[in-house]
């Protein structure tokens, strides 16, 4: 296939998958803690914790496909070599980091309030190992790319 058609058909996936999250996070979310908050009353106060939590964990999920798709932009513009992108994955890194914050954020909060079962406590666990792995992939991916681009300036001086 296509090079260029691949991005594109990511790109369009990426951005349905960006209304379908903010959609989760703004309309069903709140909707769903509200229903939550009234069949179990105990739980009302945790909840207005946890809401805005679930919706700032949603918001970086977002801000880190705005950035892949602009990775993705870059890539269409065979600037893979440029600066620019190693920012991006240094940026969609940092979301990563982010991320993982959140979760232990909200780890420890649940534990505060009796703390997940056990089932939840290593969903929860294996999320943020997954989330540390990808992001260090991201960074492993940026050194090789500085790498080659510095080869590349080499190259390019000996010509």
């Amino acid at each position: 296939m296509n090079r260029k058609l691949i991005s594109h058909g990511m790109k369009v996936l990426l951005g349905l998958l960006m209304i379908v999250s903010l959609f989760f996070a703004f309309f069903l979310l709140p909707i769903l803690a509200e229903e939550m908050a009234k069949e179990w009353a105990e739980i009302e106060y945790a909840v207005k914790v946890l809401l805005p939590m679930s919706q700032g964990m949603m918001v970086v999920f977002v801000l880190g496909l705005v950035i892949i798709i602009y990775l993705l932009r870059l890539f269409d513009l065979n600037r893979a070599y440029d600066l620019n992108f190693t920012k991006g994955l240094t940026v969609l890194a940092g979301l990563c980091l982010l991320a993982v914050v959140g979760l232990v954020m909200a780890f420890v909060y649940l534990s505060k309030l009796g703390g997940p079962g056990p089932g939840p406590s290593l969903v929860l666990l294996g999320l943020i190992l997954v989330i540390l792995i990808v992001m260090a992939v991201i960074l492993l991916v940026k050194y090789i790319i500085l790498d080659a681009m510095k080869y590349k300036e080499e190259v390019d001086l000996t010509v």
